[in-house]
């Protein structure tokens, strides 16, 4: 339905809609499915007409990244998430300086993670571009559910639902993507872990590549849980686990 949704903005077509709140779960893959669709429909101009708000508050210890004003120290601007991805601290005022910014394309689609944690100072800054929205702007935001929206922004919104991927799904997720597919049988455990949510998945993947004796504790589990005795051996990895 996002897809649809999505097209019939790009299209121009009649009764179309400039804001979408993608509602679901943490972790089943909102963010990852409007990059996707992002980068598919903008094409070149992907890495210009397209801006990312992530949701930092882990990091910053903040409630939500959009709280944050532009820091006046450049070197400060920067939230190092490991030595690949940085990104820039930016208040909501730069936010909406650049979502004014005309497109290098025809579009300039702007996703917001998690946007009921945004405060309200920061929301009602915000309200303009709902409100009055510009031209060939799509902004799309993520929410774990529309009730924690605040009224002013789920009533000019078109709610896209999202629901947890099924057990076979999430299987042909992780091989397509070849997550643990040197060995089927943990590939089939970590889908079971993961509850429905590709997010999940990918950080279970993500972390253990980093930490092989993790990796290698973790597979030893799986086999052990299928057996009887082994306490201590089970207790001291779910220990480790813990910990990481």
């Amino acid at each position: 339905m996002l897809t649809t949704c999505v097209d019939n903005f790009l299209d121009n077509k009649e009764a179309q809609h400039s804001f979408f709140v993608v509602s679901g779960p943490q972790n089943i893959g909102k963010s990852s499915i409007v990059q996707e669709i992002a980068r598919d429909r903008i094409g070149q101009y992907f890495y210009h007409d397209f801006l990312w708000i992530r949701d930092l508050s882990d990091i910053t210890g903040k409630k939500h990244s959009l709280k944050i004003e532009t820091p006046r120290d450049k070197e400060d601007r920067f939230i190092a998430l490991n030595d690949k991805e940085s990104y820039e601290d930016i208040g909501i005022r730069e936010v909406n300086n650049r979502l004014q910014q005309a497109p290098l394309g025809k579009f300039k689609i702007l996703l917001i993670e998690n946007i009921e944690r945004i405060v309200p100072a920061a929301a009602n800054a915000f309200l303009k571009n709902l409100e009055e929205p510009l031209p060939n702007r799509l902004i799309i935001a993520t929410v774990s559910h529309q009730s924690q929206l605040l009224d002013t922004i789920i009533s000019r919104a078109l709610v896209v639902r999202f629901q947890s991927v099924s057990q076979t799904d999430l299987l042909a997720f992780a091989k397509a993507n070849t997550l643990f597919n040197d060995d089927p049988e943990f590939q089939t455990f970590a889908c079971s872990m993961a509850m429905g949510r590709p997010g999940v998945l990918v950080n279970l993947y993500t972390h253990l590549s980093q930490n092989e004796e993790l990796q290698k504790n973790f597979q030893s589990l799986v086999k052990l849980l299928s057996k009887d005795g082994f306490v201590f051996q089970k207790q001291n990895i779910l220990k480790q686990l813990h910990e990481s």
